[in-house]
């Protein structure tokens, strides 16, 4: 079983383009936010985690990421931290209509996405402790991201929408998660 990489890609829906986390700047984000005009914080912020074993990506189809708003990006987290707690399977979704599960095989985990009654993407295994570290990684990455995007937010005194994007942000509780996975991962020595 060959390794995994695992990377957070921001969706910049008025450039049409996908940015890496390391690539995109805070600006860039609040600039993307204010130009979404759909729910007032759901979807401002689009993204999440490009998985990859062999060089080959897990969850992309036709070239793209399916992915919905940065909350969803951490529910595959979450599912981590259920099998690391001794679950067999965790249901969780990438983007609205993903009906994605996490299944525990030994010192493996198989990830398989379906949507409207079809594969979406493949079954496939990965070391679950090389997954978790990965995953953990670029989570803290996204975590520290989140923070100073919170700030930054803060700066727009009287705007009410930056308030929402703060409020939506805050509701994620990403810093609980990812201090949930860490704390998990040091008590069964994976770190």
């Amino acid at each position: 079983m060959e390794g995994v990489q695992i990377k957070f890609i921001f969706q910049l829906d008025s450039k049409d383009i996908e940015k890496e986390l390391k690539d995109v700047t805070i600006q860039e984000i609040i600039e993307e936010a204010f130009k979404h005009e759909g729910n007032k914080s759901c979807c401002a912020f689009k993204g999440g985690f490009e998985i990859k074993k062999s060089g080959k990506i897990w969850n992309s189809l036709d070239g793209w990421l399916l992915y919905d708003d940065l909350y969803m990006a951490f529910n595959i987290i979450k599912s981590l931290i259920h099998i690391l707690n001794g679950e067999k399977k965790s249901d969780f979704f990438f983007y609205e209509e993903s009906q994605a599960s996490m299944f525990l095989k030994g010192e493996n985990i198989t990830l398989i996405d379906k949507a409207f009654g079809k594969i979406i993407f493949e079954a496939t295994d990965f070391k679950l402790s090389a997954f978790a570290k990965e995953i953990l990684k670029e989570g803290e990455k996204l975590n520290s991201f989140i923070k100073k995007l919170i700030i930054e937010l803060d700066r727009y005194d009287d705007n009410l929408r930056a308030k929402d994007m703060i409020d939506h942000l805050k509701s994620i509780n990403s810093h609980e998660i990812i201090y949930e996975l860490n704390t998990l991962m040091k008590k069964m020595e994976m770190i």
